[in-house]
């Protein structure tokens, strides 16, 4: 029984500081967009590096080893 109270409290203190921080950021103006990042200011290197791994992960998957 204290081990579910206590997951319902973890649970419950993510949620309301998650919405703290929604709120300050609407407040604020700002826009909290994570998945549309702006890469025009990645390097070459960096972007191969980041394609090269994208594709190894994918290899991986793709021979079983997740």
């Amino acid at each position: 029984m204290s081990a579910g109270i206590f997951i319902l409290i973890m649970f419950g203190g993510l949620i309301v500081f998650a919405v703290i921080v929604d709120l300050i950021a609407k407040r604020r103006g700002k826009k909290l967009d994570f998945e549309n990042r702006d890469d025009s200011n990645i390097s070459q290197s960096e972007r191969i590096y980041a394609e090269s791994f994208k594709d190894q992960v994918k290899q991986n998957m793709d021979q079983g080893f997740f």
